[in-house]
């Protein structure tokens, strides 16, 4: 757990971590613009691509690592340390808000700016503003508002840039500026490095140059696919079940048993399919990722 202003500082620190473990907008409606891949195009449109490319966590790297390069920020700080110590330094008392779980009649960070929550935070003792997760999620990508069993809304991180329906930059920078004034310190995370289904997961799939790798993510052979669910689009991702994880372990398509599904204390994973992704190749591949 970081204060605010290191978060923003450190964010590029995702990337490092995604490579490592192998797997907000520039404006609200950006997530809308149509794949323009069919039918006649021989590969996966080329300045769809390249739009992703723009829209990606990888993409904002460049920039975001510029702001830290040439000091100590890196090596100072950690992307999953829950620094409660640090915190409570800051500030001794705290709110927890995940702001995709609050209804405020309005972008959520203008709302938790209103004079009248300011007001409240004060009378009720409280010095520090706890908000997260802000980045924006999967769901507007895929289409997929299931968030599973235990997943908390929001959780399903895809980007460096706050969610468009919880405000924009300029929100969030009226909110520091308010709760400055109150003398009140807001708090954050970083974005976790398991990340939901994005534009850095679609670029892989698509085969696309520099993103290979950020997900434990392998092409199933056509010959293969009698063994996985029939899906309806490209993003339809199902999970498999045990069994198909098996037979495609005996044909050489998927690893054994990983060390971390016997331990206990991990979140719940396993293997999921996408549909039928053209890349930019031309060729169509069913991945099946972790």
């Amino acid at each position: 757990m970081l204060p605010f202003s290191k978060v923003l500082r450190l964010a590029f620190l995702l990337l490092l971590s995604m490579a490592m473990c192998a797997c907000t907008p520039r404006h609200a409606h950006r997530h809308q613009l149509p794949d323009k891949t069919t039918q006649t195009l021989p590969r996966a449109d080329p300045g769809y691509v390249q739009w992703l490319e723009r829209q990606s966590m990888l993409g904002s790297s460049q920039d975001l690592s510029g702001q830290v390069s040439g000091t100590d920020l890196l090596w100072r700080n950690s992307a999953s340390a829950k620094r409660v110590p640090l915190l409570l330094t800051a500030a001794p008392h705290w709110l927890d808000v995940n702001p995709y779980t609050v209804d405020a009649g309005q972008r959520v960070l203008r709302g938790l700016a209103a004079p009248d929550f300011l007001a409240f935070l004060e009378q009720a003792g409280f010095n520090g503003l706890f908000l997260s997760p802000t980045g924006e999620t999967g769901d507007i990508w895929s289409g997929n508002t299931d968030h599973g069993a235990g997943m908390v809304q929001g959780e399903d991180v895809v980007s460096l840039h706050i969610a468009p329906r919880l405000g924009d930059n300029s929100d969030a920078a009226a909110l520091i500026d308010a709760l400055d004034k109150a003398r009140i310190q807001l708090g954050g995370d970083l974005p976790p490095a398991a990340t939901g289904l994005g534009p850095d997961f679609m670029l892989q799939a698509r085969n696309a140059p520099r993103f290979e790798g950020l997900y434990a993510m392998f092409s199933v052979p056509q010959k293969d696919w009698d063994l996985l669910p029939a899906a309806t689009g490209e993003w339809a991702c199902l999970p498999l079940d045990g069994s198909v994880v098996q037979a495609l372990h005996e044909r050489d398509v998927l690893p054994g048993p990983l060390w971390r599904d016997v331990l206990t204390w991990p979140t719940e994973g396993g293997w999921a399919v996408t549909g039928a992704v053209r890349g930019v190749d031309g060729q169509v591949r069913r991945w099946a990722y972790r």
